[in-house]
């Protein structure tokens, strides 16, 4: 069964939700479907990348088409794969005939379109996906859907007296890290607007989502889950007005450990993007395999100790991406 509504169609479960644009479309047989067809199934067929981004084109002029693809960080390349295969599918009996389509499903996203999509930051189509299940305290909702960055970063604070909430957000690495954040930042407002007393929540766009449970629903491990600690209680106050205060708390603290990661992962990651680019473009100029951004993470705690806690003294100077420190 799917649900329609005027942001896309959404299975029962929104497992998988897909936006058909309406923007052109292609005759059957043409070869614009013979190029999205071969770029679609590279996507699901390529076992050798392992990142969890996918980028490329096919064809040329009016029957060029450009697609990425992007699998949740958590996952392992067989889930990301078998993802990707169910999602490109879906696209293509859903979707047929349009020129332009996106699908976000639980674990990957895949979008095309015959206009230029790689490094564009994209915040159209957007989708909101509120949870079914009415949160058991809207306070605890509305530290739930206060804010959560990262490209990616999963973390989880517990509101004193409540439940513990989980949030993760992710970026497509083709966009910058500024890009990233102004994206995100965007996507802490309307989360708190289209999911309200809910326990949970996503709102999906091209180019970034961001998520939030009260329930655990990535893979984490000791040194991959950002553990942000509870707030530090405040002087005593009426009892409403503290329960309040201690929301506001989390909800700022979710939002500054989770945008330290974005920042930090992002420059990494763009980095290490354009200098496989300038390689591969050495090695083929006309090459359209699909493109690869490695994924680089590393224990915030580990880096932390490394430049004695980013002071000056370890501060070699400031490169394209931020300051630069030895270790």
């Amino acid at each position: 069964m799917i649900i329609s509504q005027d942001d896309g169609i959404c299975t029962t479960t929104a497992y998988y939700c897909w936006k058909c644009s309406d923007t052109g479309t292609y005759t059957a047989g043409d070869k614009y479907q013979e190029n999205l067809n071969s770029l679609l199934s590279s996507f699901s067929s390529n076992t050798q990348i392992n990142s969890g981004f996918y980028n490329s084109s096919r064809g040329q002029d009016s029957n060029k088409i450009n697609a990425i693809a992007l699998c949740r960080g958590d996952l392992s390349q067989d889930s990301c794969q078998a993802c990707l295969n169910k999602s490109t599918d879906i696209l293509s009996q859903n979707c047929s005939n349009q020129k332009e389509a996106i699908i976000w499903a639980e674990h990957c996203m895949v979008k095309y379109s015959y206009s230029l999509i790689f490094g564009i930051k994209q915040e159209d189509p957007l989708k909101h996906v509120p949870s079914p299940n009415s949160a058991k305290n809207p306070q605890q909702d509305r530290a739930a859907s206060g804010d959560s960055l990262k490209k990616i970063a999963a973390g989880h604070a517990t509101v004193p007296g409540g439940e513990t909430i989980y949030a993760l957000a992710q970026c497509t690495p083709d966009i910058d890290k500024q890009n990233c954040s102004n994206c995100l930042k965007e996507s802490v407002s309307e989360i708190q607007t289209c999911c309200g007393g809910k326990q949970g929540g996503r709102v999906l766009k091209p180019s970034c989502n961001l998520r939030y449970e009260v329930s655990l629903f990535f893979r984490s491990t000791a040194d991959s889950l950002v553990d942000i600690p509870a707030p530090v209680p405040a002087a005593p106050a009426p009892k409403e007005a503290k329960k309040k205060s201690n929301i506001k708390q989390t909800v700022i603290i979710i939002v500054v450990v989770l945008v330290v990661f974005v920042t930090i992962f992002s420059s990494i990651c763009f980095f290490f993007r354009v200098k496989k680019r300038r390689v591969k473009l050495e090695q083929d100029e006309n090459s359209e395999d699909v493109g690869l951004v490695e994924w680089l993470r590393y224990d915030f705690e580990t880096i932390r100790p490394a430049t004695d806690d980013f002071s000056n003294a370890n501060k070699l100077g400031r490169g394209g991406f931020g300051a630069v420190y030895r270790n």
